[in-house]
């Protein structure tokens, strides 16, 4: 699943580098792989005329990313550059997916320590990740389980406890 609004130039640049360099490789590896992309309202018009590879799904409207987490295997990060934050990690590990992210794309997780994300230096080299997820399920979904209580320190229920504590000893110390 990649849940990328293509509106967003990252987005749409990082759809299309994994489907020239990571996917051809991937379908030819597993024929019954699916992609599909959560690409927002206008999808369609910023992807253009170009066909999508057999397999490829692209939803061109807002839809809730929840069922579709639920239904798939693993989340996709394949940016080159981002230019806000990192919120599809964040997403996909509250839904309890492994992501399998460039390193670009996984700014701002630096500190996490989680086989449920997997960095890859660039788009090229998802596909060898995917790939060794794919021929070691076990790997995959013990990694899956992993996935929630890794996005925890993202959560807004732990930066509402931060924020409280901070308003408490700010009291306490007036």
């Amino acid at each position: 699943l990649l849940v990328a609004p293509l509106r967003y130039r990252p987005n749409l640049d990082g759809l299309r580098a994994f489907l020239k360099l990571a996917w051809p490789e991937l379908s030819d590896l597993q024929p019954l792989l699916r992609l599909r992309v959560l690409g927002g309202t206008g999808a369609r018009y910023y992807w253009g005329e170009a066909e999508l590879p057999d397999g490829v799904e692209l939803i061109d409207e807002w839809v809730d990313p929840g069922p579709h987490y639920a239904s798939c295997a693993l989340a996709l990060n394949p940016q080159t550059v981002i230019e806000g934050s990192a919120l599809k990690i964040a997403e996909a590990l509250a839904h309890g997916r492994v992501v399998v992210s460039t390193e670009a794309g996984a700014r701002g997780y630096e500190a996490l320590d989680s086989a449920a994300l997997v960095r890859v230096s660039d788009v090229r080299a998802m596909a060898d990740a995917i790939r060794e997820l794919i021929r070691a399920p076990e790997r995959l979904r013990e990694a899956s389980r992993c996935a929630q209580s890794a996005a925890m320190p993202w959560s807004w229920e732990q930066r509402g406890i931060a924020l409280a504590e901070l308003l408490e000893s700010m009291a306490v110390n007036r």
